[in-house]
This record gives C-alpha cells, structure tokens and sequence, in this order.
C-alpha cells in the first residue's frame, strides 16, 4: 500500500472525527512514514511497517475523550424526520430514567467490588491481630490457647489472600469491561452515516 492509499483509508475510517484529531493522526503518521523512508525503506515498505489502519483507528480514537466526540457529533446539524422526533418527544420521560438506571447498575457493581476489598482488608486484619493473640497467648504459657489463636490467623490471612487476588482478577476485568463501554461508544458517535 502506497502512503496515498494509506491515507485515503485512514482519512475515510476517522471521518466521524473532529476534523483538528484527523489531521493531527495525519500528520504524526506521515511524520512516522519519513522517518522510515529516511532509514532506507521503500514507502510501501514504511507504510506496512504502521500496521493496517483498523489496527490504527482504534488506537487514534482512544486519544480523543468522549465528551469531544460527543460535542462534534451534536454540533453537526442535520434534519430530524418526524418520526425521528416523535421517538424523541416519547421517549424523553424514559431518558432521565434510564440514565439512572444505567449508572446505579455501573456504580453498584464497583462498590460491590470496594466492598469485597473491604472484606479482604477485614481477614487481613483479623488474621494479623490473630496471630498477636497466639504470641501473647504463647508468653503467658498457655498453649492450646497459643495454638487456637495461630491457626485462627492463619486461616483468616490465607482467605484474605484468596480473595484479594480474586478481588484484583474482579477489578481488572470490570476495568476492561469499562474500556470496552467506553470504545463502544466511541465507535457509535464516530460511525459515518451513509446517506439515505
């Protein structure tokens, strides 16, 4: 592929874009292409070494905050059809709830996940204070106490282990999760629209 080819397709995949972020990845990846064309490849060679440009988009659009997208995509004006606006007139007392809807699930979801943190810190705590009670209960001579208490903490800071990396492996993909909600959007509000 020829850098003109290039970005052609590249132009056409980020045209949902404002047009300052499509030509900003214009030019850091034309800058990307000299630089390779300087160290002795041929610009077909310097273009492939980029990567396909679907490998590309998603990297670009992850630069650009949703809010920006959302303002260019309201700010390009465009006639409403009347059942377009009939939804919208319908639908608007259900939009405020649904909004709340989605953000108390988003939310209760991650104090879930605080919450378990919480209990990790808890067993952790426990097991700690735990094993101090068995080293005291072990200076005062009394070792069937000693014993009771060492096993005790040892149980609760092996749970707290357990459930700390499964905590991590929870928050990690709730992250990941967020990402993609996030990405998905994106790609919604930068979609071209074909004409009807």
């Amino acid at each position: 592929m020829n850098r003109q080819t290039f970005f052609y397709e590249l132009r056409r995949g980020l045209s949902g874009l404002p047009n300052s972020e499509v030509e900003r990845a214009v030019a850091y990846y034309n800058g990307v292409i000299d630089e390779r064309i300087d160290e002795g490849l041929s610009e077909s060679e310097a273009v492939a070494t980029l990567g396909s440009v679907e490998q590309i988009i998603p990297r670009v659009m992850s630069d650009v905050s949703l809010p920006q997208l959302v303002r260019e995509r309201i700010s390009k004006s465009r006639r409403l059809q009347a059942w377009q606006i009939l939804l919208l007139i319908l639908g608007f007392p259900l939009l405020p709830a649904a909004l709340v809807l989605f953000g108390s699930c988003f939310l209760s979801v991650w104090i879930l996940t605080l919450a378990l943190y919480l209990v990790v810190l808890c067993f952790a705590l426990s097991g700690i204070v735990s094993i101090l009670f068995s080293v005291l209960s072990f200076g005062s001579g009394d070792l069937t106490l000693g014993l009771l208490w060492l096993g005790t903490g040892l149980l609760m800071a092996g749970t707290a282990i357990l459930l700390l990396l499964a905590s991590n492996r929870l928050a990690k993909r709730l992250k990941r999760l967020c990402r993609k909600v996030v990405r998905t959007l994106k790609v919604r509000l930068v979609q071209r629209r074909d004409p009807a």
